[in-house]
């Protein structure tokens, strides 16, 4: 025989309560983020979404300034970097990527010079970097420094249409390689002291747009989603 409490069986009672309501909590926050990303789909799928591509490496420490200008100057010399990235060895047109920096610190302004150059190359399309930094730092203690740096450079966008398949067979292209040119800056932020640092960085600030083959709007006279 066995002998049960009210007060047990009310103790019971209000756990079982809790963990329903739990589960209950749990299953509407799944339905919210299943609404939300449905949410972003549609927008997105009705806007139309447009990205730009930027060299990747594996292991981006070794070459930051590639990505943040602000680290120019940081270190107490000079120092010419490359690096060069095959990406899907193996496959044919699978991305390939080079790229050389050279930067170095000023040290009676407390400033830093540098720049880089890079080569990316995906399938048909290739693109070709060069870009001047510069950042200026400045004490927020003793031990802490900031980094404030700028780059500006032209950026060279390439289409070989040689190397394009079409749909339809009897489409044809006058100018088998396109070219375009265009500005490009980056900002960044860097935060250093003797024992920890920390970035934050902006790239493509003039977020610009590539015309290939033809700048009219019929949909047959431009390459869309080229870096999707």
């Amino acid at each position: 025989m066995t002998l049960r409490c009210p007060a047990d069986e009310r103790r019971s009672g209000d756990l079982n309560s809790s963990a329903g309501q739990l589960s209950v909590i749990k299953l509407l926050k799944i339905k919210r983020m299943k609404i939300k990303i449905i949410g972003l789909l549609a927008i997105g799928c009705y806007t139309g979404l447009y990205a730009q591509q930027l060299p990747q490496q594996s292991q981006y420490m070794f070459n930051d300034l590639m990505y943040n200008p602000a680290v120019a100057g940081t270190r107490d010399y000079y120092q010419a970097i490359s690096n060069n990235r095959y990406q899907w060895i193996g496959i044919v047109d699978a991305p390939r990527t080079y790229m050389l920096s050279v930067y170095g610190p000023n040290r009676g302004l407390n400033m830093g010079y540098g720049g880089y150059i890079f080569n990316d190359v995906t399938g048909p399309t290739s693109r070709t970097g060069l870009n001047a930094a510069y950042a200026y730092q400045f004490k927020a203690t003793e031990d802490l420094k900031i980094s404030l740096g700028l780059s500006l450079g032209l950026l060279q966008y390439k289409v070989d249409f040689t190397k394009i398949t079409f749909k339809e067979e009897e489409k044809t292209i006058e100018n088998e390689l396109n070219t375009d040119y265009m500005p490009d800056a980056n900002f960044g932020v860097y935060v250093f002291s003797s024992k920890y640092y920390g970035c934050f960085s902006v790239n493509q600030l003039f977020n610009n747009r590539i015309k290939i083959y033809d700048k009219r709007a019929d949909s047959d006279s431009r390459l869309k989603n080229i870096n999707s």
